[in-house]
């Protein structure tokens, strides 16, 4: 059995090819908006979906992919109380999030475990012994630079690819060692604030913004790049 692994997520549209319930084929990410190569159509039997984005906008995306194959929804076969979460409230808490904690209790069992993810929004996430400890969103670094310029009188300026550390001299690197310099400051404050009331959580970090931060953290977490396809991995092998 064959199956598309697709992630909507809040910025970009992700897929991977899996076969008898490994990865097989990452592909990267695909256009939102063109169908899906006849070639790469006949790779799979079925669909398994992730999105962070309304059932509507979803819908609609899956239309311009023209997909004629039986489509899973994560959230159809794998609910919140599945990952030990109990009355989160709307909206839901995201399917990404529930992949990565199969992924992360197939790897840690009953221990305590917790991830960090770095995308357009950065989450902590943090289970003990299968049981939701609770979490924190808050916007990822290429979303304070794309946001700030438009509510406040500052300069709109792009992230650079490394990070802006000190303290700066004129107002656009003023911006950036703020920018940057809070956003890593989160990340730490949030782990610490997880460390001193849970014992021994064991840490892993994803998302596309782990580059610009790894030298800085990279000895603090397990670095898992795929720790949504491997969700998908577990998830597929108990369909």
């Amino acid at each position: 059995m064959s199956w598309l692994g697709l992630d909507f997520g809040s910025t970009n549209l992700k897929a991977a090819i899996f076969n008898d319930g490994k990865l097989q084929k990452k592909i990267g990410k695909i256009s939102f908006t063109e169908p899906l190569p006849d070639n790469l159509k006949d790779s799979f039997n079925s669909i398994l979906l992730s999105s962070s984005k309304s059932e509507g906008t979803t819908n609609a995306l899956l239309g311009g992919l023209s997909l004629n194959k039986k489509i899973v929804k994560v959230s159809d076969v794998f609910s919140e109380e599945d990952a030990g979460i109990q009355n989160y409230g709307e909206p839901s808490f995201g399917e990404d999030r529930r992949l990565y904690f199969l992924a992360l209790n197939n790897m840690f069992k009953d221990l305590n475990f917790g991830v960090v993810s770095l995308g357009t929004v950065s989450t902590f996430s943090v289970w003990s012994k299968g049981v939701f400890c609770g979490g924190h969103l808050f916007p990822g670094r290429g979303s304070i630079y794309q946001t700030l310029g438009r509510v406040t009188s500052l300069a709109e300026i792009e992230p650079k690819n490394h990070m802006s550390l000190g303290a700066g001299s004129t107002s656009i690197s003023s911006l950036r060692c703020g920018i940057d310099m809070g956003w890593i400051s989160t990340i730490q404050n949030l782990r610490d604030y997880y460390d001193s009331k849970i014992n021994k959580i064991h840490w892993a970090i994803t998302g596309g913004e782990y580059d610009y931060v790894k030298e800085h953290i990279q000895d603090q977490y397990e670095h898992e790049p795929d720790l949504l396809w491997k969700g998908m991995e577990v998830l597929i092998s108990r369909l």
